[in-house]
């Protein structure tokens, strides 16, 4: 089964991102779904490349906008996030 990261956004900007397994994109949404991390609007996502998953602590959360910031050391954007 894979990660993937999921990021959800309405018209009012960025709702989100989570990181679940599922074996196919809606899959992942299912299981987000399932896990009560889905904040709703629209969603894209990316599997993770490679066999290392990322530690259990980290998975299955709902990530806000700050957090992400805060750990990625600034502005979010994804093909600045999975190089």
């Amino acid at each position: 089964m894979s990660v993937w990261w999921l990021s959800f956004a309405n018209d009012g900007g960025f709702l989100g991102g989570a990181l679940v397994r599922g074996d196919t994109f809606p899959h992942a949404i299912a299981e987000a779904h399932r896990l009560g991390i889905n904040p709703g609007g629209e969603v894209q996502g990316v599997e993770l490349p490679g066999d290392d998953e990322p530690p259990d602590h980290e998975m299955n959360r709902l990530y806000s906008k700050a957090e992400l910031e805060s750990e990625l050391g600034g502005a979010v954007r994804m093909d600045d996030a999975f190089e």
